[in-house]
């Protein structure tokens, strides 16, 4: 079976791959920098949206710059 592309990871992985820490991840998920789904008791935040985070910066996704 080939390798399949991650497009979804948990905080913890999240806060792994971007060497921030769980809290910082957590708090850009509450300010809607970073996009994120409930599936169950498990959270799951977007590949995309943690490129676009490393790419762009702390941008709300509506694009608003309170």
């Amino acid at each position: 079976m080939k390798d399949l592309k991650k497009i979804g990871y948990s905080k913890r992985e999240a806060a792994h791959i971007t060497s921030l820490s769980a809290r910082t991840i957590h708090d850009l998920i509450k300010s809607g920098v970073l996009k994120a789904i409930n599936v169950g008791s498990r959270v799951v935040i977007s590949a995309k949206s943690l490129e676009r985070l490393i790419d762009k910066g702390a941008i709300p996704l509506n694009g608003s710059t309170k």
